[in-house]
């Protein structure tokens, strides 16, 4: 048999007061880095893969739109309902994230 778990002396107790978890210690935690943290860097990082994105987002729907047309999968009649309510959004959201991105990057520089 366990006859640790059997002898309450070994059984560890939870402290009750301060005086029962000892001495105070010294030791201080410093952070990492020294210096402040700079969002700069990550945020240019954040708005060059935005623009990224939604502009092969819009290569992408561009060019499926096209393939399905020139082999043969749907005719063109049947894609332009579907390209004339898919395509000005995109290009909306590849303007406003490309004029952003672009954008600040010249405001800042001049």
């Amino acid at each position: 048999m366990n006859d640790q778990a059997a002898d309450p002396a070994r059984v560890p107790v939870a402290p009750q007061t301060a005086d029962d978890l000892g001495p105070a210690t010294t030791n201080t935690i410093y952070p990492v880095a020294r210096k402040p943290f700079d969002p700069t860097k990550s945020r240019e990082v954040t708005r060059g893969r935005l623009a990224a994105f939604s502009f092969a987002l819009f290569a992408v729907i561009t060019l499926l739109l096209v393939l399905a047309v020139i082999c043969g999968w749907r005719t063109w009649d049947e894609l332009e309902g579907l390209a004339t309510s898919v395509v000005p959004v995109v290009v909306s959201v590849v303007g406003a994230t490309t004029g952003f991105y672009f954008g600040v990057k010249e405001g800042r520089d001049s």
